[in-house]
């Protein structure tokens, strides 16, 4: 007996999970999934929204996360504000 190319996440799908689809190389999308061989498919990725801010250091970027350990004490703040970025987990 095979096993079918999708059995993994049909059964994921199955038990409530969201699924995604990628054909041709493009973005990931939200589907109601067909599962057509010639496609892939994912669990959508949780995600979750973090506050932060970038700063610089020796001409290098960094990204501070609100409620992380500071930035290095020569670093420089870009950002004034908090900002809101959502993140895969």
């Amino acid at each position: 007996m095979t096993t079918r190319k999708h059995a993994a996440l049909i059964h994921a799908w199955a038990d409530g999970a969201e699924i995604q689809i990628r054909c041709c190389g493009d973005d990931w999308d939200d589907c109601h999934p067909e599962w057509a061989e010639d496609c892939e498919y994912r669990i959508k990725p949780k995600t979750r929204t973090v506050k932060c801010k970038l700063y610089h250091i020796e001409g290098v970027v960094g990204i501070w996360v609100q409620g992380t350990q500071g930035i290095p004490g020569n670093a420089k703040l870009i950002d004034k504000e908090w900002r809101e970025v959502e993140i895969e987990l």
